[in-house]
């Protein structure tokens, strides 16, 4: 089982990951990949909904997310408030 945790730490490091690109690049089932990934939790993100959902280290997750966050802040120009 550490020999498939290894496999896919290093997948994740060269980005998101779908169940099915770890499946297949790996060589295991997709459920013996669950419960690979349910001994992981700590060490892999999850990103998306339903079928789309990608698995990621939390170093890429990071490094994908922080440029989205900063970026709608530098284009802002008017910011209006509103209060009920």
């Amino acid at each position: 089982m550490d020999t498939h945790a290894d496999a896919v730490r290093l997948r994740l490091t060269r980005g998101p990951q779908t169940s099915r690109q770890l499946t297949e690049k790996i060589g295991i089932s997709q459920p013996s990949l669950s419960r690979v990934l349910g001994t992981m939790a700590a060490e892999v993100v999850r990103i998306g909904a339903a079928r789309s959902i990608q698995q990621v280290n939390p170093e890429q997750c990071l490094k994908l997310i922080a440029p989205l966050a900063i970026k709608p802040l530098i284009n802002i120009k008017f910011i209006r408030l509103t209060w009920a």
